[in-house]
């Protein structure tokens, strides 16, 4: 027997496609759950916009506070010092002991701390206000007049606790 040499070629090819023919309407409910999605995510990016301005209310309002506090201490300084005047003159004028000198320059000096304290106070509530508001310090200049400010009453206070009502967090 003669043995020939025979070889062989085998090729196969695979196909398949599936298209899904009912799948309880997941697709459809998909859509309806990635709308939603999206509606959610729209309403958090309203909420931290929301969050951010209130933030940056809150900060304006430190600053107000801290600046009325520093006007405050600094009124007291000017009138401590007048009052450490009017002790020397009876001091001088032999009125009253040296002792209650010492403890009108001990006050005055407790009063100019604190008037120092409130000044870096508003330092760095502006500087709160700034980062809420991402601006640099020599961006912005701070002016406000006081006398402007006017308490809430009637309508705005109104409007304010309707606010409340609508949107807790403002009440915080």
């Amino acid at each position: 027997m003669f043995l020939k040499d025979q070889s062989s070629n085998n090729s196969s090819f695979y196909l398949q496609v599936s298209m899904p023919l009912f799948e309880g309407f997941k697709i459809k409910n998909d859509i309806k759950a990635q709308k939603w999605n999206v509606l959610a995510a729209t309403e958090n990016l309203n909420k931290a916009v929301d969050d951010v301005s209130v933030n940056v209310f809150t900060y304006y309002m430190q600053v107000l506070f801290k600046r009325e506090i520093e006007n405050v201490a600094l009124e007291q300084v000017l009138l401590c010092m007048n009052q450490l005047k009017r002790t020397e003159t009876l001091v001088e004028n032999g009125k009253i002991a040296k002792s209650q000198l010492y403890d009108m320059e001990a006050q005055l000096a407790k009063d100019e701390v604190t008037h120092t304290r409130a000044k870096n106070d508003v330092s760095l509530a502006l500087l709160d206000l700034m980062q809420a508001m991402d601006l640099n310090m020599e961006e912005w200049e701070f002016d406000f007049n006081y006398s402007d400010i006017q308490p809430f009453s009637g309508k705005k206070q109104r409007a304010y606790c309707a606010n409340c009502n609508y949107k807790p967090d403002i009440g915080n």
